[in-house]
């Protein structure tokens, strides 16, 4: 069945604020004049369980920007009209919308519970700390893997999230439960990745949650990186270049 755009729009906006607390900061809304704040207010109204708080100028008059979930989205004053894409500065060629999307997924990346996760620590220094959803089946996956400590010893924390590319209750969902029920999840992964068994007794597992946030974030294969400034990085990327990225800011 094909949705209208306001239909879309709506499902959008009163599904994904359920799901994902995004942080706008007191600072950031008080920034704004009154009569943005009574233009938030009316367009918060007309918006089911977007938070004020959500809904700030654009850069465009006129236009404003609406934060749900991992998404944003733009409308007019009145409400009746909205986009979803990407303001650019014409005259710089910068993407105005890309830093306020990686800071909306950054937000829902930092609040999950990191229990939930794999995780490898450098031994040294922490320098950056990247979020890879992984599939135990992937080859790329596997390469990553492979190479762990090449990572941690750049000073990259790696923190892993399952993402069985084949769905629920296929082969590599099956052996991603086994994974995180272990006992001991970083033995169990490395194992795991190198094509080995893993079994375990049934457990609470995240797999499923992890793989709803997934696809919430737009994850659409593996492995899928979420650099340590929201940034989303699809692929593997060999150590030394991925520390060129992380210390490139946009």
């Amino acid at each position: 069945m094909k949705l209208t755009t306001y239909r879309l729009f709506t499902v959008l906006v009163t599904l994904l604020p359920i799901v994902f607390a995004v942080d706008v900061s007191a600072a950031q809304t008080s920034k704004l004049s009154a009569a943005d704040k009574i233009a938030a207010t009316e367009i918060a109204a007309k918006l089911p369980g977007v938070d004020v708080a959500n809904i700030t100028p654009s850069s465009i008059p006129g236009l404003y920007q609406v934060t749900a979930g991992p998404q944003v989205l733009y409308i007019s004053r009145d409400a009746k009209l909205l986009f979803y894409g990407d303001i650019v500065d014409r005259t710089t060629g910068k993407n105005l919308t890309t830093p306020v999307r990686d800071k909306a997924r950054l937000s829902i990346v930092d609040n999950i519970d990191e229990a939930s996760m794999i995780i490898f620590t450098p031994k040294k220094e922490t320098k950056h700390t990247i979020t890879v959803f992984t599939d135990i089946d992937c080859g790329y996956c596997k390469k990553l893997h492979s190479e762990i400590n090449t990572y941690t010893d750049l000073g990259i924390k790696v923190r892993y999230l399952a993402y069985p590319r084949a769905g629920i209750n296929s082969p590599s969902y099956v052996k991603a439960v086994n994974v995180w029920c272990a006992k001991d999840r970083n033995k169990a992964i490395t194992v795991a990745k190198q094509n080995q068994s893993v079994t375990s007794e049934k457990c609470d597992d995240p797999v499923k949650s992890h793989m709803l946030l997934g696809e919430k974030l737009g994850v659409n294969g593996t492995p899928n990186l979420i650099l340590d400034d929201g940034r989303m990085v699809p692929g593997y990327v060999p150590a030394a270049k991925l520390l060129e990225l992380l210390n490139k800011k946009i």
